[in-house]
């Protein structure tokens, strides 16, 4: 099915294109193979060789991808559905439990009865700007409270902010700046679970 090209891209990534509909905010998850890597900003079109729109499939000389997230728990805190969507599949497909939040109130519940369960998020990664809710630094604030030492993670569209610029000064051990990459990702939260925790 064709896509009308005037559409902007909302927001991307090598594993999913996400398109938003500017006139009535509806968005689509169009999923493509995990290792593509070439994508068109403009268009959000696939490129594969002289194929274009059509996923392509991964070559069977290729291994499948280590699972390096198996045993720990990652928490993701965004209002966007579609960033929700492509975050938790991203991870589950390296081996990590994930648990996604839509504003920082249900954030902080799922934290709290994670610690009661013994089962701690090992990993948050928490958007700093929630429409209409609790941001990413006042829900740090919330969960820094039930476990002093949990590794959090700053995401926002605008890394020029204090916070993206600063992260350990406001209890962050890590940014992950929007758009990114599922290499991206993947990184950021790796890193984030061997930081030291910062007891502030």
């Amino acid at each position: 099915m064709d896509r009308d090209e005037s559409r902007p891209v909302g927001w991307w990534c090598p594993a999913y294109t996400f398109v938003r509909d500017d006139c009535n905010d509806e968005q689509a998850v169009r999923p493509a193979a995990r290792r593509t890597r070439e994508v068109d900003h403009r268009a959000g079109r696939w490129h594969h060789g002289d194929d274009v729109d059509t996923p392509p499939s991964l070559p069977p000389s290729l291994p499948p991808d280590p699972v390096s997230g198996a045993g720990c728990r990652v928490l993701v805190l965004d209002d966007e559905p579609a960033i929700r969507r492509f975050v938790k599949a991203a991870l589950q497909e390296s081996g990590y439990e994930v648990a996604v939040a839509g504003n920082g109130a249900e954030a902080v519940t799922l934290f709290q009865s994670a610690a009661l369960e013994g089962r701690r998020f090992g990993v948050v990664l928490l958007d700093l700007r929630i429409a209409g809710g609790m941001g990413g630094l006042e829900t740090l604030a919330r969960l820094r409270a039930i476990d002093p030492q949990v590794r959090a993670i700053a995401s926002s569209g605008q890394p020029a902010e204090e916070i993206m610029e600063a992260p350990l000064l406001h209890g962050f051990v890590g940014t992950l700046a929007k758009p990114y990459t599922l290499d991206e990702l993947e990184r950021a939260v790796a890193e984030a679970r061997r930081a030291a925790p910062l007891n502030t």
